[in-house]
């Protein structure tokens, strides 16, 4: 088989089996764990093949100036398309966002928010979510599929579907809302030379606002 398939395979079903297995067993943040399950499989698969991670954009961008550049034009772009698009084309189709309840636990409370903010939101939200879903697996679709413009636009929308499904704990408003993210990420990835580090720390700050609405308001 195909080693870019493999390592497709592989690292999705670890991500995939871990949060089932979570969600059978009744516990909570499988996404996360699954995360660095699969993050510990893709390590795994790059050492392989005889890559880093900073063969799929963890490393220092040519300058330095495109990370505050792309980060503030990423967060920007999210928040316009949510609140101009997003927002009401949903509501239109009466698609409400669910499963906030699942971090119900954070109102008024500053340790749990710290800590979610810090091994969640930026540990294996940010970093993981990013290096998993923007570095390997739209690396190894754009290959299978030619490694050429073409191959890499196709990438961006595979993966941010594979991106979007797992939010389904928050209904399709969820799934949309995420795979919309996880496509304006992933043009981000494309216009910056494929640099993760623009995207990682502007997926952080996106969920730390959203974390931080839930401690005060829900």
């Amino acid at each position: 088989m195909n080693t870019q398939v493999l390592d497709l395979v592989f690292t999705l079903a670890a991500f995939v089996v871990i949060k089932i297995a979570f969600i059978l067993a009744g516990w909570s943040f499988g996404g996360p764990v699954g995360i660095v399950a699969a993050l510990l499989v893709a390590t795994w698969r790059l050492r392989a093949a005889n890559q880093t991670w900073s063969d799929l954009g963890l490393r220092k961008p040519e300058r330095l100036w495109m990370i505050p550049v792309f980060t503030l034009v990423i967060f920007i772009t999210i928040g316009v398309v949510f609140t101009l698009v997003l927002a009401p084309v949903l509501a239109y189709f009466g698609l409400e966002q669910g499963g906030i309840g699942a971090f119900a636990y954070l109102h008024n409370n500053l340790v749990a928010l710290i800590l979610t903010l810090v091994f969640i939101a930026w540990g294996t939200a940010a970093f993981g979510e990013e290096m998993i879903f923007r570095g390997l697996i739209m690396h190894r679709f754009a290959a299978l599929m030619g490694n050429n413009k073409s191959a890499w636009w196709a990438a961006a929308v595979l993966q941010a579907v594979f991106f979007g499904l797992p939010h389904y704990y928050q209904g399709w408003y969820g799934v949309i809302v995420s795979a919309t993210i996880g496509f304006i990420m992933a043009a981000a990835f494309l216009l910056s030379k494929r640099n993760l580090w623009p995207l990682i720390i502007a997926h952080g700050a996106v969920d730390t606002l959203s974390l931080v609405q839930v401690y005060l308001y829900v």
